[in-house]
Formats: structure tokens, C-alpha cells, sequence
């Protein structure tokens, strides 16, 4: 990291910390007082995309193809829950065997994800001491680490590609079901394949967990500051391909439980004039109380458990380590490894299920039998929702109106319940900016947000930004 400081007044100096751990542009807003102590924090998205406004007046067969294009990291889950949305506008019964297919492709992009994310950001950050932090300096730490950590991240995608058609913004899904099944060729190859990466998995988590286990003092010192807790579930486990909505409380009572299709019953979205993003928090309470997180930290303290051996296992070393109900941020870490594990077992379910070269995998749709369809998964970073509105014009069945809900937008405002759970009350000045610095990105990319999902005119602003208020006016800014 290196540090630079300029002039841009002569009562305020910028200081530039250089770091790319984070996907896109934005900043935290730390207000303090008069003595320098911080009172409150801010998440502000800086780009704004339109994504759902430009997606008005399109046919809605056309979003599955559309949506995947929000981003690079996540897209195989817009397009699945963009399907499962038109699915509901058609009402479309989707075939079994189609739902293994599209299943396939949340579980690889969920594996792909948490395999990037451990090697070239969560770890680099809680692993190295420098202040200059990157995959490129973890290798030289543990090169076979970052190694199995990007083979199991490309295995990840070439389920996706398997599934989905394509590694990137896939194009099988549509409404109904899939537009075309993997081979029995494409598939037995990619058999061998899973027993590779099984392989390969079982050295890094080892590996992973060694480490995580050297640094767990710095984890834990980060409270939880999230109020409540939320996942996709059927009946008492998480489903990533989407069940009921479940909300629970830190005390890890469900408080809340409703069929997708009526998530505004559970959560709502807040409009805030300082960021593109929209922070949601539950129904009954209002920004920034009722604040949510969803994602790994939240789906492994929800889940009873795993069907999955592997997984089960790795959930029960992590329960006797840190309780049935623990919600520290940075235990995203391992929670992410878990993860691996049960989405690897769960695709080699998929692989040698019958089922997934029986039956039909796609039916017709004639004609809109619904003017609203929700469309939910769980992604890598936690809950999606899809809530498109639909008007038939002549042939056409097109949407009238649609909003995203991404994981990263959910969890704006628990990211500053976290942030404010640990830096209340501290002297910004003691801290310095190296300090500073650390205990932001460290709570931020625990969530690993996705900036290109959760703001919807890219300016000219760019990275990620700290600003030091009092009384509204900017006293210091982080530029990383």
C-alpha cells in the first residue's frame, strides 16, 4: 500500500491508500465529533447503472439473456432468477429435470464465487500484514493455496459452462425450463472432473482453515452489529435454488417466514440521497434500525444442517468451535469454505442423479397467467430477488416494471451496523489512517460486496473511498 497525501484545501488534506479487493466504486462516510471520535458510518454506492429501467418495454423471454449482464462475478444467478421470475408470469411448471439442470448452475456459480473471493481477497486481507494486499503476495506466502484455490474456482465455472451453456452469462434458462440439457458425454467427462476438484478441495480447506485458525483473535474482534438474518429455505435447510424467505433474529429466533412472492410482507427498500444503493431492512422497522445480512456468515448459522456428509461435518467443527448461533462478520471466511464443500456435494448429486437425463426440460408457455412474477436464489453473496411486472401487448408479453433486490443492496445497512458495532466511540486520530484503513476494508470485504449489482451514468468517481466527517464537513479522505 503505498500513501500519498495532497492539498485540497488548506484545511483538509486527501490521503490515497491503494487497494483493489473489492469489485467496483465506493465509499464509507465516517462522521466524528469535535474530539475525533466516530459517531456514525455511511456506505455510499457511487455508480448508478438504470438496470431495471432500461430493462422496461423488453419482451420478458428476453431478461434471462439480459440480466446475466449486470455483472461478470454473479451473472449465472440473475439468469436463473430471472427464468424462475418469467416462469411465474407464464405460469410455467418447471420439470424436474430442468430444475436439477438450472440447480447446477446456482450451486457452480456459488462454488466459483467463494473459491475467488477466499484467494484473491478474503484471504490476502486477513492472511498478510503488509499494507500493500494481493493473491500475487499470498502466493508467495503459500503458492499451493492460491493454486487449488484458482482450480476449484475454474471448476466453478465449468459448471456453470456445463449447465448453463456458457461460463459467463449463461443462456440455457428459459421460460419454462432449459433450452437444452448437458450431454451424457459433457457430463461423464465432467464426473472426473468432480473428483478432481474433491481432491483438491480436501487440500485447501486444510490448508484455509490452518491459517483462519492463526488469525481467529483478529476475526472475532469485529462484533456482529446486524440485527436480523436472512436465507432461502426448505423446510429447516437453506436451499440455494430458493424455498420460503426466512428472516431470523441474532438470537437466532425466526421472527419472520413467507413465500417469495410476497417478500415486500418481510422486507422494504429505503431511498437515500447519499448512495445509488438501496439499503432494505425488515418491514416492521425502520433505516437504519431492522437492518439485514444475508449470505455465507447467515445461510450456515440458519441451515439445521446438511445432507451432504463432507459439509455436515465442516458445519459441526464450526458449530463446536463458536456456538449454534454466531454472526461475527469475518467468520464469512470459513463459512465460505463450507460452502465449497456442500455445493461440490451437491453437484455430484446432480451428476449421478438418473434424472438428469430423464423426463422433459422445458414446457410451453401460452400467454401470461400472471401480471407479477418473483424470481429468487440464493447467490454467492446472499438472497436475490427478481420482481417483474408484465403487460401483454399483442403477441408480446413485455415488462411494465422491474426491481432487483441483490444481496449487496440488502446488506448495505448491516455492513454499517458492523462498522458502527466496532468503531463507535473510537478516536479516528489513534487509530491512524492505516488503522482506519484496516477495520473498514476488513468488516466490507467480509461481505464481498458486488458494487456493479447493487447500484443500478457511471462517473468519474472511482475505488474505494473513506471519508472522515465532522459537522458535515470532510475533514479526511482514504482513497484505497
Amino acid at each position: 500500500m503505498t500513501l500519498q497525501k495532497e492539498e485540497v484545501s488548506k484545511q483538509e488534506k486527501r490521503i490515497i491508500l491503494d487497494m483493489t479487493l473489492i469489485e467496483g466504486h465506493m465509499k464509507v462516510l465516517v462522521d466524528v465529533d469535535d474530539q475525533g471520535k466516530v459517531t456514525d458510518v455511511k456506505v455510499q454506492g457511487i455508480d448508478s447503472r438504470y438496470f431495471e429501467k432500461f430493462c422496461e418495454g423488453f419482451p420478458v423471454d428476453e431478461l434471462p439473456k439480459i440480466t446475466p449482464r449486470i455483472c461478470g462475478l454473479c451473472s449465472a444467478s440473475h439468469h436463473i432468477a430471472s427464468a424462475k421470475a418469467i416462469d411465474v408470469v407464464y405460469g410455467a411448471e418447471v420439470p424436474k429435470r430442468a430444475e436439477l439442470i438450472r440447480r447446477g448452475v446456482v450451486y457452480g456459480i456459488i462454488l466459483n464465487n467463494h473459491a475467488l473471493h477466499l484467494v484473491m481477497m478474503g484471504l490476502p486481507d486477513v492472511l498478510l500484514d503488509e499494507k500493500n494486499k494481493s493473491m500475487m503476495k499470498l502466493m508467495r506466502k503459500d503458492h499451493e493455496l492460491v493454486k487449488l484455490g484458482t482450480e476449484l474456482t475454474s471448476y466453478g465455472h465449468e459448471a456453470v459452462k456445463l449447465f448453463g451453456g456458457r461460463d459467463i452469462h449463461p443462456v440455457r434458462a428459459v421460460a419454462g425450463g432449459v433450452a437444452k440439457p448437458p450431454s451424457e458425454e459433457e457430463v461423464k467427462e465432467f464426473i472426473e472432473k468432480t473428483k478432481e476438484a474433491e481432491e483438491k478441495f480436501e487440500k485447501f480447506e486444510k490448508k484455509a482453515k490452518k491459517y483462519l485458525r492463526e488469525v481467529e483473535p483478529k476475526l472475532l474482534q469485529y462484533p456482529n452489529g446486524a440485527e436480523y438474518h436472512a436465507a432461502f429455505v426448505k423446510g429447516d435447510k437453506v436451499d440455494y435454488y430458493g424455498g420460503n424467505f426466512v428472516i431470523y433474529d441474532s438470537n437466532g429466533n425466526l421472527v419472520k417466514e413467507v413465500d417469495p412472492q410476497r417478500y415486500e410482507e418481510a422486507i422494504k427498500e429505503y431511498v437515500v440521497p447519499w448512495s445509488y444503493i438501496k439499503p432494505v431492512t425488515v418491514a416492521w422497522k425502520e433505516y437504519p434500525e431492522g437492518n439485514i445480512r444475508s449470505g455465507p456468515v447467515s445461510r450456515v448459522n440458519i441451515t439445521s444442517g446438511y445432507d451432504t456428509p463432507l459439509a455436515q461435518s465442516l458445519l459441526q467443527e464450526f458449530r463446536e468451535r463458536y456456538g449454534r448461533f454466531n454472526w461475527h462478520p469475518l467468520l464469512a471466511h470459513e463459512a465460505r469454505i463450507i460452502e465449497i464443500a456442500h455445493t461440490l456435494e451437491l453437484l455430484k448429486e446432480i451428476l449421478e442423479s438418473p434424472e438428469l437425463f430423464e423426463g422433459d426440460y422445458l414446457v410451453d408457455v401460452n400467454g401470461m397467467k400472471n401480471e407479477r412474477g418473483v424470481g429468487a436464489v440464493e447467490a454467492p453473496r446472499g438472497v436475490l430477488f427478481h420482481d417483474v411486472r408484465a403487460k401483454q401487448e399483442n403477441t408480446l408479453v413485455k415488462v411494465a416494471k422491474f426491481n432487483i433486490i441483490t444481496p449487496t443492496a440488502l446488506n448495505a445497512a448491516a455492513m454499517e451496523a458492523d462498522l458502527k458495532a466496532y468503531l463507535s466511540g473510537k478516536d479516528v486520530k489513534e487509530m491512524g489512517d492505516y488503522g482506519l484503513y484496516t477495520a473498514v476494508t476488513n468488516v466490507i470485504r467480509s461481505y464481498d460486496p458486488c458494487m456493479a449489482c447493487a447500484t443500478h451514468s457511471v462517473n468519474k468517481l472511482g475505488g474505494f473511498l473513506i471519508e472522515v466527517r465532522n459537522r458535515g464537513k470532510v475533514i479526511k479522505r482514504i482513497k484505497v
